[in-house]
């Protein structure tokens, strides 16, 4: 996604500026409980040229839901944008709360960055490393998130392991032993 779905930065504003297009705010809203409803654990997005990481809990924080988590990585090209003040994130906080949503800023950083993502079957882990723009190179870890499949996601996979596992086993009764 291009355009950043939760924000505490400048473009955060776009969302209610009607030049943009008609009632951005409430689509964007609806959106957010769409991801939320099919348990959608991570967005990643850019155009704000800084790293940012929000956190939006479930809905009511329902045990089981899994939580939101929005992530701005676009820190390369132009120079990277100030950090929103802490009066800024206050008014940002207040704006998503009147639309239904706790978000809290995790973290925000101004400089330029990567971040690399590893999938395993159990986990998505994100690791966005600071770059020295001069010589080109890693600086240090800015933030690990680490994020486990969602329980009815894991159950899933585990009995669908079973099955071919049992699968596996049924076909190995089957079949000749191997020649010597």
């Amino acid at each position: 996604m291009h355009h950043s779905l939760i924000s505490f930065s400048w473009h955060h504003s776009d969302w209610y500026n009607e030049s943009f297009g008609p009632d951005l705010a409430p689509k964007r809203d609806a959106l957010i409980r769409l991801l939320q409803k099919y348990d959608v654990q991570v967005v990643m997005s850019g155009h704000e040229h800084l790293y940012e990481h929000s956190l939006t809990p479930s809905p009511g924080g329902a045990a089981g839901q899994t939580p939101l988590h929005t992530v701005i990585t676009s820190g390369g090209g132009v120079p990277p944008r100030e950090t929103a003040s802490p009066a800024k994130v206050r008014k940002r906080r207040a704006d998503f709360r009147r639309s239904g949503f706790d978000v809290s800023l995790k973290k925000q950083v101004s400089r330029y960055h990567y971040t690399r993502v590893n999938v395993t079957p159990d986990t998505l882990t994100l690791l966005t490393y600071g770059i020295n723009a001069e010589r080109g190179r890693r600086t240090g870890l800015i933030e690990r998130i680490r994020i486990a499949a969602p329980p009815a996601q894991r159950r899933k996979e585990a009995e669908g392991r079973a099955r071919g596992a049992s699968a596996g086993a049924q076909r190995a009764g089957t079949t000749e032993p191997a020649a010597r």
